[in-house]
């Protein structure tokens, strides 16, 4: 569904914008006022490490309000999200703290962030990398003061997503 159509998303244009396609090659872009767009084959899984989705390219919601979760349905624009500061965030994780040993993944977390791990770049819209590291947490509720860092605002502000992960098995 949105996995399919992340191309044609007017807020996840790496297709076209060439900064996307450059180094380094797993990476998770902070759109300004809008969602993660992860590129480069990086899997996403549930909180047990199964595969929900190993697409190249994906674009995850971190307004908190999308209704195909955890994918983008443009939600953010209608609920007046904002999130522009990830500068003021840099000083808290060390530059350099990937782990080039661990595929990189993004976890849904029950009702709480995605956690990055292996190595990634988390890059802002204008695709200056904010930090190279495994072992973060991404707020996808919208509520963090510390975007697009996780504070731990979902614990307390209702966000209950329902995910892939959260389906119950066939049989």
């Amino acid at each position: 569904m949105c996995k399919g159509s992340w191309m044609e998303h007017p807020d996840a244009d790496a297709a076209t914008d060439p900064e996307a396609t450059t180094e380094p090659e797993y990476q998770i872009r902070a759109r300004e006022h809008g969602p993660f767009v992860v590129t480069g084959g990086v899997a996403l899984t549930s909180p047990n490490g199964a595969v929900i989705d190993d697409a190249d390219n994906y674009v995850l919601c971190r307004c908190g309000k999308t209704a195909s979760a955890p994918y983008c349905d443009r939600s953010h624009r209608d609920a007046g999200f904002t999130a522009t500061d990830i500068d003021g965030c840099a000083a808290r994780i060390p530059a350099d703290r990937d782990d080039a040993s661990t595929e990189p993944s993004v976890a849904l977390m029950p009702h709480g962030p995605l956690m990055v791990t292996g190595p990634l770049s988390i890059t802002t819209s204008a695709g200056e990398t904010f930090c190279r590291a495994a072992g973060v947490a991404l707020c996808r509720c919208g509520g963090s003061a510390t975007k697009p860092l996780c504070d731990g605002t979902h614990a307390t502000n209702g966000f209950a997503p329902v995910d892939p992960s959260d389906a119950p098995a066939d049989g």
